[in-house]
């Protein structure tokens, strides 16, 4: 076999070799990796905010209502790099604009209760946010200094992760399959010059 062509069957094979099956896997609702048990409660000292965890298909977060300002954070660092999507509904006993809502990452928050608007809302589309692993992602309730005129409460749901997934499995791709092919042709052609 010339050496042209056996170092482009070794490349063929080595190619097809290392291809692995990758596609988009979801985890649905507080499971698994994302299990309400892996995330993190944090309120500001002596705060009555607090986080009641619904089972697994939905989490409320509360902004605390006795006099001391700060956040109420339920929290989690992302295994893997994923986006999360989920709903959430919003309601306050108070006006929107001192216990406001919201999610963010690291020292980036955006909020999603809307300060002017009514006393009870609802994204009307799910939410996305794309994270790296090892981001720290947070839903946040923030307790402005209101004495205690009300706290809000968000629901979130519909909560879900999409991530890329390896497997472990090489992939029968056209690659290999072409591979194979020319591996075939040349140990018959070998076969028919030795004849």
């Amino acid at each position: 076999m010339k050496p042209v062509l056996r170092c482009v069957l070794m490349l063929i094979g080595l190619v097809a070799c290392g291809a692995q099956a990758t596609h988009a896997a979801v985890i649905n609702d507080f499971t698994g990796a994302f299990d309400v048990s892996n995330w993190t409660i944090t309120t500001p000292s002596g705060s009555d905010g607090f986080v009641t965890k619904n089972g697994p298909t939905s989490v409320t977060v509360a902004s605390g209502n006795n006099a001391i300002p700060g956040n109420t954070d339920f929290s989690i660092t992302m295994p893997f790099a994923g986006t999360v999507t989920f709903t959430w509904s919003f309601y306050t006993d108070d006006t929107p604009t001192f216990d406001p809502f919201f999610v963010g990452s690291a020292s980036s928050f955006t909020q999603l209760s809307d300060d002017k608007g009514d006393t009870t809302q609802t994204g009307t589309e799910p939410v996305s946010v794309s994270l790296g692993a090892g981001d720290l992602f947070t839903f946040r309730a923030n307790t402005l200094d209101d004495q205690t005129y009300g706290r809000s409460q968000t629901t979130i749901t519909k909560f879900s992760v999409t991530y890329a997934d390896s497997g472990a499995v090489p992939e029968p791709t056209s690659m290999a399959i072409f591979g194979l092919g020319a591996l075939g042709m040349a140990y018959r052609q070998r076969r028919k010059n030795k004849s």
